[in-house]
C-alpha cells in the first residue's frame, strides 16, 4: 500500500467538511423558501374564505399597503405585510383576485373563482414590481 501523504490528507478532509457545509447551506435556504411559499399559498386561501363569507353586495374588497380600501370588510387573519384586491360581480361571483407580498404574488381572473379552481400553484410567482390600487391591478 503507498503511503498517503499527510498534506493531501488534510486538503481532502478540509474540502470534504466545506462541501458538506456548503450544502448544509443550500439545503436550509432551500427549506425556508418552501416554507415562506406554503405561508403565502394559505394566506391565499383564508383571504378567499373571508371574502367569500363576508360578501355583502360591495363590488371590491381589498388592503393595499395595509389600507383599507373603502369596504367594511378586511382580513384580519393574513399579516401586515400581504396586499390583496378582490372583486365581484353582480351574483357574488369572485372574477379578480390579487394577492402580493414582499416575495411573492398571485394573481387570477376569471369567470368564478371559487376553491375548487383557485390553481395557486399555476398562478404564483415571484413579486418584480407588482402593483395594486383599490381600483385593481396597476399596468
Amino acid at each position: 500500500m503507498k503511503k498517503v501523504n499527510k498534506k493531501t490528507l488534510i486538503i481532502t478532509i478540509v474540502a470534504f467538511i466545506l462541501f458538506v457545509i456548503v450544502i448544509s447551506i443550500v439545503y436550509s435556504y432551500c427549506q425556508r423558501q418552501y416554507k415562506r411559499s406554503l405561508g403565502f399559498r394559505h394566506e391565499i386561501e383564508i383571504i378567499l374564505y373571508e371574502a367569500k363569507n363576508n360578501y355583502n353586495n360591495n363590488k371590491y374588497y381589498g388592503r393595499i399597503n395595509k389600507n383599507s380600501c373603502e369596504s367594511d370588510f378586511e382580513s384580519t387573519s393574513i399579516s401586515n405585510n400581504c396586499s390583496y384586491y378582490i372583486e365581484f360581480d353582480d351574483s357574488g361571483n369572485v372574477i379578480k383576485f390579487y394577492v402580493y407580498d414582499d416575495e411573492y404574488k398571485y394573481e387570477r381572473e376569471d369567470k368564478n373563482i371559487t376553491f375548487d379552481n383557485l390553481e395557486i400553484s399555476d398562478n404564483i410567482s415571484k413579486n418584480k414590481g407588482f402593483k395594486l390600487s383599490c381600483r385593481g391591478k396597476e399596468q
